[in-house]
C-alpha cells in the first residue's frame, strides 16, 4: 500500500504544486498586463498632447505666414495707389487723427459732465444724440483698434490655444 500511497501522494502533490504555480503565473500575468495597459494609456495621452501642440504650432505658423503675406500685398497695393504726397499723408493721418479727435471730444464731454452735471437735461435731442454717438463711437474705436491683441490673449487664457495660436 505504500507504493500506491507514494504514487497518489506524488501525483497529488505535483498537481497541487502545478495548480499553485499556474495560479501564481496567472496573477502575475494579470498585474503585468495591467501595468502594460496603464503605460500604453499614458503614452497615448502624451502623444495626443504632443499632437495638439504640433497642430497649434502649425496653425500659428500658417497664421503668421498669412498675416505677413497679407501685409506685403497690402503694402504693394498701397504703393501702387499713391499718386501724390498729400494724399498719402492724409491717408496716414486718418486713423490717429480720428482717434485723437474722438478721444478729445469724449474727454470734453466727461469734463463738462463733471463740472456741470445737469447740462444735458434740457439739451435738444440732436445734442443728446451727438453725445451718445461720440461716446459710443469712441468706445468702439478704441476697442476695435487696440483690443484685438487683448482678445486673443484672453482666448488663450481661457484654454483655446488653437483658435488664437501665435508664434512667440
Amino acid at each position: 500500500m505504500s507504493l500506491l500511497a507514494d504514487i497518489l501522494g506524488n501525483a497529488s502533490s505535483g498537481g497541487i504544486v502545478g495548480l499553485i504555480g499556474g495560479l501564481t503565473g496567472g496573477v502575475l500575468n494579470y498585474f503585468q498586463s495591467k501595468a502594460d495597459r496603464a503605460f500604453k494609456l499614458e503614452e497615448m495621452k502624451l502623444t495626443a498632447t504632443l499632437n495638439a501642440a504640433k497642430t497649434a504650432g502649425d496653425i500659428a505658423l500658417a497664421r503668421e505666414a498669412g498675416a505677413a503675406a497679407a501685409f506685403t500685398t497690402s503694402q504693394k497695393a498701397d504703393l501702387a495707389t499713391q499718386s501724390s504726397g498729400w494724399v498719402s499723408n492724409l491717408r496716414g493721418f486718418t486713423r490717429p487723427g480720428l482717434t485723437w479727435f474722438f478721444t478729445a471730444a469724449l474727454f470734453t464731454i466727461i469734463t463738462v459732465s463733471v463740472f456741470a452735471p445737469n447740462w444735458l437735461l434740457d439739451a435738444p435731442p440732436l445734442l443728446e444724440f451727438g453725445v451718445t454717438m461720440i461716446t459710443d463711437t469712441t468706445g468702439m474705436m478704441i476697442a476695435w483698434w487696440f483690443g484685438s491683441r487683448q482678445i486673443e490673449k484672453q482666448t488663450r487664457t481661457w484654454g483655446n490655444s488653437t483658435a488664437s495660436a501665435s508664434v512667440k
